[in-house]
């Protein structure tokens, strides 16, 4: 059976628990099936038994699944960008093996487009009624998955179907972008070839439901955009309380949390940002 070693921290629990993803499947400890790959449709099947170990591979190739769990990312030289301030010393401390995944642009993006205004629990349901009304089955041994239906699909059963899974306003949104995409409108690959983070976002704000806070979301998961910081409620929470404090109100504004974000943690600030994120779930205050 293969398996992937990493050379620095890796926690696959934590990974795919932390609001990157929502599809993953925990049959028992230790154990994920998913699905991956540029289309989302490569079944994979994985086992580590405690964070740092191996990742066993029950099922998948080996190549595309340390593609899709960051395997080649330089984890000491992405996190030598982060300020060294103890917020950031906490998160780190606290999950050091988090990695961000590589996921598939259409999967990636429609996912979020249906997280305007839901926890995780929330999204995560959304998506499986999605896939399992609409999506292909495959099926892996014992286990039944469904993949992310396409945007072809969606375009053709229309916003009526889609609010039957649960999505509500949401369903126009989502209709909306896969009929943008379908047609050839908008082109999920014209974002990679961006030279810079504020043309990326612009392709992809093109689409309904996509807003700056989406689109960042899907550069960082989905994009390889390691500059991207999504700026939802938690994550204003987390600046505001951690690190703007002490501001004057004037100076708490979205536009100058966004400016914040931007300079202060650095190029890496997306990876900074899902640390910051996870850790902050877990252990901040509402206020």
């Amino acid at each position: 059976m293969p398996s992937l070693e990493f050379s620095h921290p890796f926690d696959l629990a934590a990974t795919l628990a932390s609001g990157q993803i929502f599809h993953w499947e925990n049959p028992e400890p230790g154990t994920f099936v998913g699905l991956i790959g540029e289309h989302g449709d490569h079944p994979a099947i994985l086992h580590q038994p405690a964070p740092d170990a191996p990742v066993a591979i029950h099922h998948g190739d080996p190549h595309t699944i340390a593609h899709y769990l960051g395997h080649h990312h330089d984890l000491p030289s992405i996190q030598a960008t982060f300020p060294q301030d103890a917020h950031i010393a906490a998160a780190l401390a606290w999950s050091p093996g988090l990695r961000i995944l590589s996921q598939p642009r259409w999967e990636c993006t429609a996912t979020f487009i249906t997280s305007s205004m839901k926890n995780i629990p929330a999204i995560r349901k959304m998506s499986i009624a999605l896939r399992q009304r609409f999506g292909k089955e495959i099926q892996i041994g014992s286990h039944t998955l469904h993949t992310y239906p396409t945007p072809e699909t969606l375009a053709a059963v229309g916003e009526t179907a889609l609010r039957q899974c649960g999505l509500g306003y949401r369903a126009t949104s989502l209709a909306s972008a896969a009929e943008s995409i379908a047609s050839g409108q908008v082109d999920l690959a014209a974002p990679a070839h961006a030279q810079d983070l504020e043309t990326a976002r612009a392709h992809l704000t093109q689409l309904r439901g996509v807003g700056p806070k989406v689109a960042d979301c899907v550069l960082l998961f989905a994009y390889a955009r390691h500059d991207a910081f999504p700026i939802d409620v938690w994550v204003e929470r987390i600046i505001l309380q951690l690190y703007l404090a002490k501001k004057h109100k004037k100076n708490r504004t979205p536009a100058k949390i966004r400016e914040f974000a931007d300079t202060y943690f650095g190029p890496n600030r997306g990876y900074a940002q899902q640390f910051l994120f996870h850790h902050a779930r877990h252990h901040l205050t509402k206020k």
